[in-house]
């Protein structure tokens, strides 16, 4: 019984240390890269994704964020005798907060991103633009690395809401379109986080 108090202790002292003071900032965020074949014969497309994120302490523990995020995607190869090219390239920017007990996380964030795809066959281009918004609850982990700076695992299920609205360009002949914004993901995040304290 003993061993369990000292434990618990020992987990209130170091969330202690790592509480968060108003006027905190926290400048952070993560870099994905990835490369995907949908099928084993396909060409892989590669991805990156940039999100940087800084937060600003209200009160003490609770965060307001502003996000931002960058993702490239490309992919190239022969389909059919023709050369062929995909790309294309998302931007978002969003709100949210995070609301700190000992290292754990829990927070909401709103956001808005563009999307823009070129794809190219031969003589044929093909280009699409959309945009849409998100909700994103999320919980984490700051893992202490040196002083202020932390590791930041973490979980997301973002969701769709509202219309997804966007214009096409095919041949030439330009058209607009909407649909219900049903996306949904789950995604794990490994990422950086630094705290600087208020003076």
């Amino acid at each position: 019984m003993r061993k369990i108090v000292l434990i618990l202790l020992a987990v209130f002292a170091v969330g202690a240390l790592s509480a968060f003071n108003q006027g905190t900032i926290n400048p952070g965020g993560y870099v994905a890269i990835s490369s995907v074949k949908y099928d084993s014969d396909d060409d892989a497309t590669t991805g990156i994704v940039i999100a940087p994120q800084i937060g600003y302490f209200v009160i003490d523990n609770l965060s307001a964020d502003l996000m931002l995020s960058l993702g490239m995607d490309s992919q190239s190869g022969d389909y059919a005798g023709e050369d062929y090219k995909d790309s294309s390239t998302s931007l978002g920017i969003g709100l949210g907060a995070r609301y700190f007990f000992l290292n754990f996380y829990g927070g909401l964030g709103f956001n808005y991103e563009s999307y823009s795809t070129k794809e190219e066959m031969g003589n044929l281009e093909e280009k699409y633009s959309s945009s849409a918004m998100y909700i994103t609850p999320k919980i984490g982990y700051v893992l202490p690395l040196a002083s202020n700076v932390y590791a930041d695992l973490g979980l997301n299920y973002r969701m769709g809401i509202g219309k997804v609205k966007g214009t096409s360009e095919i041949a030439g002949v330009d058209s607009d379109w909407d649909y219900d914004n049903e996306y949904s993901k789950l995604q794990f995040r490994a990422g950086l986080q630094i705290f600087f304290p208020s003076k």
